[in-house]
């Protein structure tokens, strides 16, 4: 169950130097919530590294969206990836160096990735 975690205030929709904001679908906060569930069953200092290593990557993506590959399983989405997950998103582009980035999913590479993107 994911009661008791406070959202991240870096969930939130977030803005840079250049006009790209970075925002999580529902299902993608779902999936966060989950793994950091998770993640907590295992090392106390787990989720907080996987964290870190989230908003570093949330970070290039902002400044450089089109940075990561186009995902293999779909072309609508790019991806990433952090620790064991892979991060699903989406880049609509309003006008050169501005736009928005959708977080679609984060999933375990252990899960039925092709399935679940299609």
């Amino acid at each position: 169950m994911l009661i008791g975690y406070q959202k991240m205030s870096f969930l939130k929709e977030q803005k840079i130097h250049m006009a790209y904001k970075a925002r999580f679908s529902e299902v993608a906060e779902l999936d966060y919530f989950e793994l950091i569930g998770e993640l907590s069953k295992f090392y106390p200092s787990t989720p907080s590294k996987f964290k870190s290593s989230l908003k570093k990557s949330l970070s290039n993506i902002k400044q450089n969206p089109f940075m990561y590959k186009t995902s293999p399983y779909s072309s609508a989405y790019r991806q990433f990836t952090v620790s064991n997950y892979t991060v699903f998103y989406k880049v609509t582009e309003i006008s050169k160096g501005v736009g928005d980035i959708e977080i679609y999913r984060i999933l375990h590479g252990s899960r039925n990735i092709e399935q679940i993107i299609k």
